[in-house]
């Protein structure tokens, strides 16, 4: 493995973690408009994180259109399963903050275990369909 193999395969999760972040902020938008027509009355939590992996499915198959191909091509297929979602979470989780810090109400999909749900769904549609 040469030298840019190797940064080609430390930055395909990154690339993907930032698309999944990006996807989530558009997902989370969905889900604001959502919640303000519910009243913002509160949903199961077990039920809210599989409708999030589903909703991240959805999401994956979507992207599929906009992104047909790799970001990068992987050098070890699989592993961005599990760290980019990592990312993706970490992200939501900072937006979350960001947006308490800024005295606005923050959603579900804000959190790391949410926003990994989202990204975890996302990324698994995009490792097995991805040409």
């Amino acid at each position: 493995m040469d030298f840019l193999e190797l940064i080609l395969g430390l930055l395909e999760p990154l690339l993907e973690g930032l698309v999944e972040w990006i996807m989530g902020g558009l997902a989370d938008l969905v889900l604001r408009v959502l919640q303000a027509a519910s009243g913002g009355q509160p949903i199961d939590p077990v039920f809210t994180g599989v409708a999030y992996c589903l909703f991240g499915i959805l999401v994956g198959l979507i992207s599929l259109i906009v992104f047909p191909h790799y970001l990068v091509r992987p050098s070890g297929r699989g592993i961005s399963l599990f760290i980019s979602p990592a990312i993706a979470g970490t992200l939501m989780s900072l937006t979350g903050k960001f947006t308490r810090w800024r005295l606005y109400q923050s959603t579900q999909l804000e959190t790391f275990v949410y926003g990994f749900a989202f990204a975890f769904g996302m990324a698994l549609m995009r490792l097995y369909l991805v040409k």
